[in-house]
């Protein structure tokens, strides 16, 4: 008897929650860039005109989504919420939210920095494309191209293990892709902001503002492929430590490497050009700080002062990396989490020659104390698989040529429960298998 994890319908949903996640991700990046951007105030009339557009776009969405499910809910409108889409309907009661917020706000809101965040937000999906298309020509191509030349060459089959000849849509990949957004979204910011300090400080002609885009660019190109060479070093050796982690991992690495590349890439050209199309000079807000900085510079002031304070932030960053690494260690470990629904599987063997009917009625009793709801809450029971007679070639079955096992019996039970409970359950019906098997 053993505990096991129905696996499939959970993997099916994870590729598509990661898909899904991934990209509300990415909006809610720019909704929080649009934000951090803004600066100056906000005209009152302009303001509410883009809050009740917005409250009346999202809310529309919103009654569109659930009016699309209202058939499948029998005409019921909360359950036909209930059923709509979590990541859609978090999105626009979100937008509507921000919308009453816009249109109803007492006090001065900043001005919305929209040509920034376009910029931004254009980065994101062109990153992505880049990092799908290096997956999907780039990889093959050069798969073909080494191929030859690892046949008797140690160092070029280890990179042909980079470029596999094919890298699907998977749950792996879909993670590398989702994991590397934040950092698409890192190169281009750090662009775009050291352009914008380049711009509050530059004439307002057109060669002005081309050099200032330039210099901004060329300031930050180094910091920004030395950043996306470490991430690269970080994330790609994961595929290359060989077994079934180095193949598990691999797809993983090597999509996030694809999209660090190619947001490298973006924010080195196209930011820039986008920055010379979207970007005024007579729009710059004034430079000053902003409101972190009122919370931020006390301390770093404080942590500079004196080596005293010195001496107690680097004792505090070496006490935090010993108990980080404290908590690491207590941690268990496992190649995969226990994940999916948990079940309970007992592999019935009886004794050679046992018929099929004595396997089959011994089998009934523990179905019987299953659905005993005295000794299981009928709530948490959720399915029970019997199979009588078990595949597989014995002496017997090769003697009396029947290829099914009739003492064999395979029982799974799912179980909505929690790790202890499932413990517990595992060792109450191992005695009661125990008891009416007779082992």
């Amino acid at each position: 008897i053993g505990i096991v994890f129905e696996q499939s319908s959970f993997v099916e949903q994870s590729v598509e929650g990661v898909a899904r996640e991934g990209s509300l991700g990415a909006v809610f990046a720019v909704i929080i860039i649009l934000i951090f951007l803004s600066g100056g105030t906000w005209n009152l009339r302009g303001r509410r005109l883009t809050g009740a557009i917005m409250g009346a776009l999202f809310l529309g969405l919103l009654l569109l989504l659930v009016a699309s499910n209202l058939d499948a809910a029998g005409n019921d409108w909360g359950e036909a919420f209930a059923q709509s889409d979590t990541v859609l309907r978090v999105l626009f009661i979100v937008g509507f939210i921000a919308s009453i917020i816009i249109l109803a706000y007492p006090g001065n809101l900043p001005d919305p920095a929209w040509r920034a965040t376009v910029v931004i937000a254009v980065s994101i999906p062109l990153s992505i494309m880049i990092a799908l298309t290096g997956m999907y020509w780039i990889s093959p191509a050069m798969h073909d191209l080494i191929s030859p030349l690892a046949e008797n060459n140690a160092f070029f089959e280890f990179v042909l293990r980079l470029f596999p000849e094919q890298l699907t849509l998977n749950i792996m990949t879909l993670s590398g892709l989702t994991v590397a957004v934040g950092r698409v979204v890192d190169d281009s910011i750090v662009v775009l902001e050291n352009i914008f300090r380049q711009l509050q400080s530059t004439e307002n002609t057109r060669e002005a503002k081309l050099e200032a885009i330039r210099q901004g660019t060329r300031d930050v190109s180094a910091a920004i492929f030395t950043a996306t060479l470490i991430a690269v070093v970080v994330f790609l050796p994961l595929g290359l430590t060989g077994g079934l982690i180095g193949a598990f991992f691999l797809p993983f690495g090597l999509a996030v490497t694809y999209a660090l590349i190619g947001s490298f890439i973006v924010a080195v050209t196209v930011v820039p050009v986008l920055a010379f199309m979207f970007l005024s000079i007579e729009d710059m807000p004034e430079e000053g700080d902003i409101w972190v900085a009122d919370y931020y510079l006390p301390v770093l002031r404080w942590a500079l002062s004196s080596k005293i304070s010195k001496a107690i932030v680097l004792g505090l960053a070496v006490l935090s990396f010993f108990f980080a690494m404290y908590l690491f260690s207590q941690r268990p470990f496992a190649f995969l989490p226990n994940f999916g629904e948990p079940q309970i599987q007992v592999n019935v063997t009886m004794p050679p020659g046992t018929s099929i009917i004595t396997t089959d009625t011994l089998v009934r009793e523990l179905e019987a104390y299953l659905t005993n709801p005295d000794n299981i809450d009928p709530e948490k029971l959720k399915t029970i698989q019997v199979t009588v007679g078990g595949g597989g070639a014995n002496f017997e079955s090769l003697l009396t040529g029947n290829s099914v096992d009739e003492s064999r019996a395979n029982i799974i039970i799912g179980l909505d429960v929690s790790q202890e409970e499932l413990a517990i359950f595992e060792e109450q019906i191992d005695l009661e298998a125990k008891r009416i098997f007779n082992t």
